[in-house]
């Protein structure tokens, strides 16, 4: 029997929908996690863009009976038709003789978006439109579309500035009534492969950071405090000798929405700013890609990085704080700056200076660099991208969890297995955790540290590493504790006493602290393995 065929329980970057993570084993519900964030998040797709985690931006894409949906003149009847799905869920729609008859949502989005729907005509042909609105762009409508008694898909683009009513209307002062089912709201300019959604606030994030094999992305609690984060043109930011270009470029996220950063033709500094109000440690990240110039510089009150957008490298470091560069595909590069955060300013000047500083010659009014997803964050390292508009967004930390399955974990002796990517390795947080009544058994990260620990039981420690992969393993059993990583043996313990087991915790210790970490694989075996087994297990 091979080792995987051993494990009871084994979790991956599988399938999921809202609220869980499917198991690979067991092939029952029994296995399946919980997932439990509350807020939206982001993450790296196959295609290596960053997205909106669901990209369906719409609630209750199927409930259309649902309050977040409202309707004029217009009534719904839910699950009464088979939809697309082949499930009696579609829902129908019927509209009165007013000419603004309508179902509609609103949600806060900007740029370029695609609204699609499965709609299907009761009887013969009947024409809808679809339609946007908000205060600055005014009323945004599509053509007539013809619906016929098939199932169709229909979508529309627009552009906005600020969040939107959308939503499916009339326009003819006659009765109509259709099926619908599965409406969909996708930032850019097509509509993607449907995704249902409810709430949007739970769901795993499965991110190709790491190539072309995805990882399980679970993050703790941040909150981005820069205003207006993709919107360089809104009033928060503050020019000085420069232009700022809207949709001059496709963005890490791959729609039209990266803005152009122009320095004047004045022989003077060349920057934007805005204020933000913090007290610790933090993190400072803007993307940017080359456009003309090659050099773009980060500064605050007292430090001042510039990277080269050509060659992927920081080219100067002035003040206190320290930066790194990423690159995230397509000629885009994350610039970031670590320092203490203070009540202050983030400057953004471009050009082709190669000091730690402002730029302050004279552009030629059409070179410049493609700035997007700037972000400040309390924390040590820079986490996913959070997307903000007019005020601060917080991404809740993503709890993976699973309860009462004392059944698939072993009681008297077990073996806990890790294989992923550490975020970060300083805090002191427990990400994986087998909990009971008394003793936890659990892998703990701190200050560089890895350690495999219960409390009062034993602690076996190895120094790890950022941008590292590891392939971990703990076994357990009465007087018999073996830790091995990445194939090696790092200590032993013979004086534990295992306790009963029946909660499993992925990234955190009750949902109380919470790891950042890449996850390519958790298993959990009812068996000490021997240590044969374990070296065989963890070996890269």
């Amino acid at each position: 029997m091979s080792l995987l065929e051993q494990a009871s329980l084994v979790i991956t970057p599988n399938a999921y929908k809202e609220n869980i993570l499917y198991s690979v084993i067991p092939n029952t519900t029994l296995g399946d996690m919980d997932v439990v964030r509350a807020t939206t998040a982001t993450r790296v797709n196959e295609q290596g863009l960053i997205e909106v985690v669901p990209r369906n931006l719409v609630t209750y894409s199927e409930q259309f009976d649902n309050a977040n949906w409202t309707t004029i003149d217009a009534s719904i009847t839910p699950n009464v038709a088979l939809s697309p799905s082949g499930l009696m869920n579609a829902d129908r729609l019927d509209l009165g003789t007013l000419i603004y008859s309508q179902l509609n949502q609103t949600v806060t989005t900007s740029g370029n978006n695609t609204l699609s729907i499965y709609i299907r005509s009761l009887t013969g042909s009947q024409t809808i439109f679809m339609y946007a609105y908000n205060v600055t762009d005014g009323f945004l409508l599509s053509t007539p579309f013809v619906i016929g008694t098939d199932w169709t898909r229909i979508n529309y683009t627009w552009n906005l500035t600020t969040t939107t009513t959308f939503g499916i209307r009339s326009e003819q002062a006659i009765a109509k009534s259709f099926y619908i089912w599965g409406a969909q709201l996708d930032l850019g300019s097509s509509a993607t492969e449907y995704f249902p959604t409810t709430t949007r606030l739970n769901i795993p994030r499965i991110d190709y950071t790491n190539g072309s094999c995805p990882s399980l992305l679970v993050e703790g609690q941040r909150t981005n405090i820069i205003l207006n984060s993709q919107n360089f043109t809104a009033a928060t930011w503050a020019p000085v000798a420069t232009t700022i270009t809207a949709n001059a470029g496709i963005s890490p996220d791959g729609t039209n929405n990266a803005n152009k950063f122009i320095p004047s033709t004045l022989a003077t500094s060349h920057y934007i700013a805005q204020g933000f109000i913090s007290s610790l440690n933090g993190s400072i990240s803007v993307y940017a890609k080359a456009d003309g110039y090659n050099n773009i510089t980060l500064l605050t009150s007292n430090t001042n990085i510039n990277y080269n957008l050509s060659t992927g490298t920081i080219q100067a470091v002035g003040g206190v704080g320290t930066g790194a560069i990423q690159n995230v595909g397509n000629g885009w590069y994350r610039c970031i700056l670590f320092k203490v955060l203070t009540t202050e300013s983030l400057f953004i000047s471009c050009g082709s200076n190669t000091n730690a500083g402002f730029f302050n010659g004279s552009g030629n009014g059409t070179s410049g660099v493609l700035i997007w997803g700037a972000q400040v964050e309390v924390g040590a390292y820079p986490t996913s991208y959070i997307p903000t508009v007019a005020s601060t967004v917080t991404r809740n930390a993503d709890v993976i969890s699973k309860t009462g399955i004392s059944s698939l974990i072993g009681q008297t002796e077990g073996t806990i297995f890790f294989d992923g990517y550490f975020n970060d390795v300083q805090s002191g947080v427990v990400f994986l955790d087998l909990e009971g009544t008394l003793q936890k058994v659990n892998f703990q990260i701190g200050g560089g540290v890895l350690y495999f620990y219960s409390q009062g039981e034993w602690s076996i420690s190895t120094p790890i590493s950022l941008n590292t992969r590891y392939k971990i393993a703990g076994a357990y059993k009465n007087n018999d504790i073996a830790f091995y990583v990445n194939g090696v043996l790092i200590g032993t313990d013979t004086s534990a006493n295992i306790t009963a087991k029946s909660n499993f915790y992925l990234n955190s210790e009750g949902g109380l602290y919470n790891a950042d970490l890449d996850i390519n694989s958790v298993q959990l075996y009812k068996t000490r393995l021997t240590n044969t087994e374990l070296a065989q297990l963890t070996t890269l």
